[in-house]
């Protein structure tokens, strides 16, 4: 099954909203306590929508190969925005996930 199986125009509106403020972090943010609230909400918001994707696709199998490739790439490439890494390091590296994701994030990120 697809994406759009799985109510995938969630998951873009979702990504839409968030997506000017996470296109607007400044790359030499990489301070948590330097990010503005806003930034800290979107990327908490898009940290939680990339866990509830990644569970769709492994302990769910909502997601077929071509879709989830597509999108780790996008997620693996947002997750090393500086302020996104400062953000998981300082914020949310100890939270509570789906099964696997925060060793995927681990993984992803370049240290």
């Amino acid at each position: 099954m697809g994406a759009q199986g799985m109510g995938s125009t969630s998951v873009h509106e979702r990504y839409s909203k968030l997506y000017e403020t996470l296109a607007s972090l400044e790359d030499h943010v990489i301070q948590y306590n330097d990010l503005r609230e806003k930034d800290r909400e979107a990327i908490s918001a898009y940290i939680n929508l990339c866990a509830e994707q990644f569970h769709w696709r492994h302990s769910e199998k909502l997601i077929d190969d071509s879709v989830w490739e597509v999108w780790e790439a996008a997620i693996k490439a947002k997750l090393n925005t500086p302020a996104i890494r400062a953000a998981w390091k300082h914020a949310h590296s100890k939270d509570v996930y789906y099964q696997g994701f925060s060793d995927f994030v681990d993984r992803s990120i370049r240290q």
